[in-house]
């Protein structure tokens, strides 16, 4: 079928508004300058003896699968809500704090895997709520004023935005995945997974004629925003995590991706699901139902970025 003929539309949105907890599904998400505007703003950094901030993920705490979020509005202010698993009580902050409430937050220096940011230290009620979880001194911080540009693939040169940043995301502002490749991994597994979640994905598109077909998209529109799949995203053990357990499986579905997924020749021994991506808007937004059309296929070779 020509890529043009397919009937794909959005069945799933998510974000992730603090790096590597848990995420919310929404029925739309407005863009942002990194990616959707309320998606990893903010980061947990563990305090060192040596005075450093060390940044927080579920690979090294799997605790922070128990750490919820929540969007809510008060006086036409978004807030986030921080809830850990089994407590009554939570912390609010502002979602998109103004400058007035940060020119009162410390910033710090630490690093997002090694490429150098800074941050916005938030209240210490939000620090301690969560270091008594997760039981060691962090603090949560927001992205500070330095952006942080997109490394490794990027959209082609002439492309609109083609000098995009992200915020505390790995690396690419979009991750998007398909229902169709989704359910061929659960096919092959031995226990199926309960949520595509468990990959992190922003946007979850249906309607694919075959599994991995996303593979040599170069070029999507959903809605009115173009989206250009700038590489294959290689995974990491984080899926293997159960986010209800907050305990990781010694195996899958790590174990399966690696048997058949080992498909990109920039990342040879790592298997990938999903379609890293940037979108040419800062604005509108991305809602469940949109629709959905590949405008161009190509060949993909992963480049890990460069600090």
């Amino acid at each position: 079928m020509p890529h043009s003929e397919l009937h794909l539309e959005v069945s799933q949105v998510f974000v992730y508004p603090i790096k590597s907890c848990r995420g919310i599904s929404l029925p739309s998400a407005r863009l942002g300058d990194t990616g959707f505007a309320h998606d990893r703003q903010f980061m947990i950094v563990r305090v060192m003896p040596n005075g450093t901030y060390n940044m927080c993920t579920m690979r090294d705490t799997p605790r922070m699968a128990w750490i919820h979020t929540a969007l809510e509005v008060e006086d036409g202010v978004e807030i986030l809500v921080i809830q850990v698993e089994g407590a009554d009580d939570f912390v609010t902050i502002p979602m998109f704090p103004s400058a007035k409430y940060l020119a009162h937050c410390p910033i710090i220096d630490t690093k997002v895997w090694a490429a150098p940011v800074d941050a916005y230290e938030m209240p210490t009620v939000c620090s301690e709520y969560l270091s008594e979880f997760l039981g060691f001194e962090c603090k949560l911080v927001y992205r500070g004023p330095t952006e942080r540009p997109v490394r490794g693939n990027l959209p082609p040169s002439s492309a609109d935005n083609a000098k995009p940043i992200v915020a505390y995301a790995d690396g690419q502002p979009f991750l998007i995945a398909t229902e169709e490749s989704f359910e061929d991994l659960n096919s092959r597994l031995p226990q199926l997974l309960p949520s595509i979640i468990r990959f992190r994905p922003n946007i979850v598109l249906k309607g694919v004629p075959r599994a991995w077909a996303e593979d040599d998209w170069t070029k999507i529109r959903i809605g009115g925003t173009v989206f250009h799949l700038t590489s294959r995203c290689p995974r990491c053990r984080l899926p293997n995590l159960d986010l209800e357990t907050a305990v990781p499986d010694e195996a899958q579905p790590y174990k399966t991706l690696q048997g058949f997924r080992r498909i990109d020749p920039g990342s040879k021994y790592t298997p990938c699901f999903g379609m890293n991506a940037v979108a040419n808007a800062f604005d509108g937004e991305i809602a469940v139902g949109d629709k959905a059309e590949v405008l161009s296929l190509g060949e993909h070779f992963y480049m890990k970025p460069q600090v």
